[in-house]
């Protein structure tokens, strides 16, 4: 009797955690990471792997059902973030393809030719031409340090170059004086905007078409006192539009807030304003389209004076933007941070 009594509760525990076992099994899925091989994984900001040829990515198993941020990192290449919503039991395939972040060279040589080794990209190359025809040039190089050997009449002239991202690095060789020097490049073009008035450009993007949006302040143009300013130019400099945006009071872009371009294509920034609001001064968001006609505007604060001085765009299509306040907190000015949806309401 006893030890069928043993043996009831053996099976009972056993049955118990078989149980548990189960339920906690039920609670998780599997993320598969298709990527190159070589990138890092880190899932919710810790380390989880390395992807790899044999398994064409990353195998995440036994992960607890919920939201995850997944973060994909390679040396040369732009980091890759993405929030994902792992159900249970579900085998989640998420795939990547990551974007090179790279520079370029030219490389003169004279006045001989000469054997240029860049080891770390297996480049062993004899170089020929002459004094101004002596060009030799490679595009594509992933950021980072490199050393550059050049060989020539029994001598070896080294030199360390840093490749940045979208910069071509040109350099001027003089074996027989074992010289290597950097070119700066010149000047490619210069251009004035404004009016009779004082105008001023506090920020400056590239845009995804290769051209530039910049964001500033001006009283040449407007609806009266200092206007929030945006230009937009292509590659060249060349004006492409300009708009102003605020009332008859000052309505500002601050030095310090960057302009943003959005993943629909527009525009986004922020400052103060004088025109609207509760206060003195309050923050102010501005949301533009491809050609700066403003969406909507938003300020925020109260009685006293809230200035933004920082504006992002978040993952969820959101905003979110950071200053001072002294309309609010327990001193005099405060950090302030708020977030927003992609209309501009305060979430």
């Amino acid at each position: 009797m006893k030890g069928k009594r043993i043996i009831f509760i053996f099976l009972l525990l056993l049955l118990i955690s078989l149980t548990g076992f189960f339920a906690l099994a039920q609670s998780v899925g599997y993320i598969q990471i298709k990527c190159e091989p070589g990138a890092a994984v880190f899932l919710d900001n810790k380390f989880v792997g390395n992807t790899s040829l044999e398994l064409g990515g990353l195998i995440l198993q036994d992960i607890p059902a919920g939201s995850h941020e997944v973060k994909i990192v390679k040396e040369g290449f732009k980091p890759h973030l993405v929030k994902i919503d792992l159900k249970v039991n579900e085998i989640y395939l998420y795939e990547v393809s990551l974007k090179q972040i790279s520079g370029s060279l030219l490389i003169e040589t004279i006045p001989l030719d000469c054997i240029i080794e860049i080891p770390k990209l297996n480049i062993d190359k004899e170089h020929e031409g002459n004094k101004t025809e002596k060009t030799w040039e490679v595009s594509g190089i992933p950021i980072g340090s490199y050393r550059i050997n050049f060989l020539a009449l029994g001598k070896k002239v080294k030199y360390d170059l840093e490749i940045e991202e979208g910069v071509q690095k040109h350099l001027l060789v003089n074996i027989l004086n074992n010289e290597v020097k950097e070119i700066v490049p010149a000047l490619t073009w210069d251009r004035t905007y404004g009016g009779s008035g004082e105008d001023a450009a506090f920020s400056l993007i590239q845009t995804a078409d290769g051209g530039y949006a910049v964001s500033g302040g001006t009283d040449s143009q407007g609806a009266g006192g200092t206007d929030a300013w945006v230009i937009k130019l292509d590659k060249q400099g060349n004006q492409v539009w300009d708009k102003t945006y605020g009332g008859s009071g000052d309505d500002f872009a601050l030095k310090s807030i960057p302009l943003i371009q959005t993943t629909d294509g527009g525009y986004a920034v922020a400052g103060w304003t004088k025109s609207k609001g509760s206060g003195e001064v309050d923050f102010w968001v501005i949301k533009l389209d491809k050609q700066g006609n403003q969406i909507w505007d938003r300020n925020y604060g109260g009685s006293g004076d809230d200035v933004a001085s920082s504006l992002i765009q978040t993952i969820d299509g959101g905003y979110a933007v950071a200053g001072f306040t002294s309309s609010q907190g327990a001193g005099n000015t405060d950090a302030w941070v708020i977030k927003l949806d992609e209309n501009g309401n305060l979430k």
